[in-house]
Formats: structure tokens, C-alpha cells, sequence
């Protein structure tokens, strides 16, 4: 399999605040994905095949499904990608995102980033 690349250009946006470390105060971060709505994740019990019982047997691990559009997914991306470029001095910076849904609705999941240490 030969590999094969493709550059893109990418516009990250920030919000700018007051960031006071004694106070505690650190107002600004990322700007929030657009599309989130359109992205669900799932998390199951993962499997693998016995192929002596000729099943699927459970394999200890969960497995995190992650659904949407692709408008959804580059949205994601570079929010991800803008989070590591981020500066503050908040180590614990982070963001939630709220009641994201499962494929088939049935429940919500609260995701929370961080901003990766350097």
C-alpha cells in the first residue's frame, strides 16, 4: 500500500479573555465545532471471534464508536488541532460538550476535552 498525502489549509479561531493565574480566572479558549448535532458516539463491549466456539465472545475492551457527517468530522478536527495550539495559562483548560447523542438516541454522552500537556 503506497501512502499518499494531501495538503489543506486551516483557519483556527480563538476566543480572547482576562486569564489571571492568581485569581484564578481564565476567560477566553477555543472556538466551539460547528455541527456537533450531526456527530454520535456509541460505546460498546468489544468482541472478538472464537473460532472454536464458532461466535463472537466478549473481549474484555470497550469500544468507542464515533459517527457524522463529514462536515461534522472536519469541524471536530480542526477544533481538536486548535485546541494544541491554544495558549493560556490554564493547565487544566478543557471544554464540555453537552448531551451528544447515541446513534439511535436512546442516550446522551458528555464529552470533555483537555488541552494536551506539552
Amino acid at each position: 500500500m503506497k501512502s499518499v498525502s494531501k495538503e489543506i489549509s486551516l483557519k483556527l479561531e480563538f476566543l480572547e479573555g482576562k486569564q489571571n493565574e492568581e485569581e484564578g480566572i481564565f476567560e477566553g479558549g477555543v472556538k466551539d465545532p460547528e455541527c456537533l448535532s450531526e456527530i454520535t458516539i456509541d460505546v460498546f463491549e468489544g468482541e472478538s471471534f472464537d473460532f472454536e466456539k464458532d461466535e463472537f465472545v466478549s473481549n474484555g475492551k470497550l469500544e468507542l464508536h464515533l459517527k457524522g457527517s463529514e462536515k461534522a468530522f472536519r469541524e471536530l478536527g480542526k477544533y481538536l488541532i486548535a485546541v494544541t495550539y491554544y495558549e493560556t495559562k490554564d493547565s487544566g483548560y478543557h471544554d464540555h460538550f453537552e448531551n451528544l447523542k447515541t446513534s439511535d438516541e436512546s442516550n446522551t454522552i458528555d464529552l470533555i476535552v483537555y488541552k494536551p500537556e506539552k
